[in-house]
Parts: structure tokens; C-alpha cells; sequence
């Protein structure tokens, strides 16, 4: 995909990084990319990264007018965080009293599953996340001059914001 425009952007020497952000219709909500300068540089990005340094960057963006390549990508991801919290929060445990969530069965949490998806292309977005916890016997839900060329060939991260309070609502 390609567009010429202006979008907030910034080359951040500290995270050895370029930030673009895109914004969706109505400017509560952005995807902002992090495309390391070197071409593997995801590794040490993803180590040195922090809300800190992040936040920091993220303010010193400065509309500027850009030649944007972004390649079309899906990305779907299934987690089980019963597998993946370690230590268990007391209300994972045997330990907890979750007897005010159901009278029908055993009251323990037994599976926690997480799952992800998102497509980005020349129409837009989509993205989706869901979380199951199940108990014994029952299951709930709870239901990112001349132009600067930024060319997203390479692995990058990415955040969709939602820039009313600043929380990160998806990344990959």
C-alpha cells in the first residue's frame, strides 16, 4: 500500500527507531508504527522499549509530509494464560472463593484462553481480541519539505491508541 501525506512522525535516536502514526477517522483512535533503523534491529527494540521511552517519543512526533509504504498484514494469535501467568494471582487458585459467580458448579477456574486477530490493508483495521475463563462446568466471557520516505520492509511494532486516555489497545 502506498500514500503521500502529512502524519505525525519522528526519528527517535534513543530507540534507533522512525515512528509514524495514522490516524483513524475521528482522531480518538491511531495506529502508530515503530520501524527499528536497522533492518534487524526488532530484537533489541522489543528489549530496550518502555512506556517511558515510548510516551517520550510518541510527543516529539511532528507532522511532516511522507511517501508511506506499508505492506497489507493479518495476525492472529491464541494465548492460554493459565499456562502463561506465572505466579497464579490468588484468584486462579484453589484458594479463591468464587462462590457468588455461579450455584451450578464447583466454582475453580480451570482454562483462561486469550485470542487476538488483526488485519490492516488499504481499506483500514479490523481488529479483535476476546478472553474465555472457564470454570468447571461453566464458561464466561469478557468481552493502534520533500516527503520523507518511510518504508515498512522490514519487522516493525505496532500499537493501536486510543489517544482520549492514551491506552494501548492492541500491539504486535
Amino acid at each position: 500500500m502506498f500514500r503521500q501525506s502529512f502524519f505525525r512522525y519522528f526519528s527517535s535516536q534513543e530507540l534507533n527507531s522512525r515512528l509514524i502514526e495514522l490516524p483513524y477517522k475521528g482522531s480518538e483512535m491511531s495506529f502508530v508504527i515503530i520501524l527499528p533503523n536497522d533492518r534487524n534491529g526488532l530484537s533489541k527494540l522489543k528489549t530496550q522499549i518502555n512506556a517511558i521511552n515510548f510516551d517520550k517519543a510518541f510527543k516529539s512526533m511532528d507532522r511532516k509530509y511522507v511517501n508511506l509504504f506499508l505492506p497489507k498484514f493479518k495476525s492472529e494469535k491464541e494465548y492460554d494464560l493459565m499456562k502463561d501467568i506465572n505466579p497464579k494471582p490468588i484468584a486462579l487458585t484453589s484458594e479463591s472463593d468464587l462462590s457468588r459467580l455461579s450455584t451450578s458448579c464447583d466454582k475453580t477456574v480451570s482454562q483462561i484462553k486469550h485470542k487476538t486477530f488483526i488485519s490492516v490493508d488499504e481499506y483500514g483495521t479490523e481488529a479483535a481480541a476476546v478472553t474465555a475463563i472457564v470454570m468447571k462446568g461453566r464458561s464466561g466471557h469478557i468481552i493502534i519539505s520533500p516527503p520523507i520516505e518511510f518504508r515498512v520492509d522490514h519487522p516493525f511494532l505496532y500499537y493501536i491508541i486510543d489517544k482520549t486516555n492514551g491506552m494501548i489497545m492492541f500491539s504486535g
